[in-house]
């Protein structure tokens, strides 16, 4: 019933490589449903004829948050806007490290959304928070927080702070898809997390990722479900 509500809608996706993911995810979905009607199609611009399908793209660079942010606005403003039902796109982990000014970037992404629904209301725009990593484990965690390098875990709590933001801005108010908390869920419900600074932020589970970051079988399986479920129930 998902995918046939899906299929009927036009969806753009902008993403980098845990979108690829997430693409591969919903795409292994599809082949367990034989006959499903969900067309999933990778376009690299955008012309008049978008017809129902989930229609994804790279965007931008990594370690670039504000060329995805560029980039979607500009997919959005020569192709997508209006002709899209659903709009969205997302930030990688590799978006974020120690030294990321979470406000400047917030506050950029916050008023090219606000711009860009005020100017396309057609189109429903979903907003996504940004993906997380795994925790180092063991001696090499111990070793990091006693020589105070553990930059990846530093790179957690900066992504924590925007996710809050996001949260904070679109939870309740509009479609807001929670990435990092779907990754930071284990199958019984519990929360992974890590302490960094005194504070516990969520992590990626270590089960949804082989490398600590992209998402392996389970992980994409996991993420694309809930996405369909989210896009399903959009109106």
């Amino acid at each position: 019933m998902e995918l046939k509500s899906i299929a009927e809608k036009t969806i753009f996706f902008g993403h980098q490589s845990v979108g690829w993911n997430i693409i591969q995810g919903i795409e292994e979905m599809v082949k367990e449903q034989p006959g499903a009607p969900l067309k999933i199609r990778q376009a690299e611009s955008i012309d008049g004829t978008l017809g129902p399908a989930i229609i994804h793209t790279d965007i931008g660079k990594n370690y670039d948050p504000m060329s995805k942010l560029r980039a979607f606005e500009q997919l959005v403003r020569t192709g997508v806007g209006n002709k899209a039902d659903i709009a969205f796109f997302k930030f990688c982990y590799v978006d974020f490290d120690k030294n990321t000014d979470v406000d400047h970037l917030f506050a950029a992404y916050k008023q090219t959304m606000t711009d860009l629904s005020a100017t396309y209301p057609q189109t429903t725009f979903v907003y996504v928070t940004a993906p997380l990593t795994a925790p180092d484990q063991g001696v090499k965690a111990l070793l990091k927080n006693l020589l105070g390098r553990n930059d990846a875990a530093l790179a957690n709590l900066k992504r924590n702070q925007f996710n809050e933001l996001v949260r904070r801005e679109y939870a309740g108010k509009a479609a807001l898809f929670d990435l990092a908390m779907i990754e930071a869920t284990y199958s019984d419900g519990r929360v992974c997390s890590i302490s960094v600074d005194t504070q516990t932020v969520p992590c990626l589970v270590d089960a949804y990722t082989d490398d600590g970051g992209h998402l392996n079988a389970s992980g994409r399986q996991v993420v694309a479900a809930r996405l369909l479920k989210f896009l399903a129930n959009l109106d």
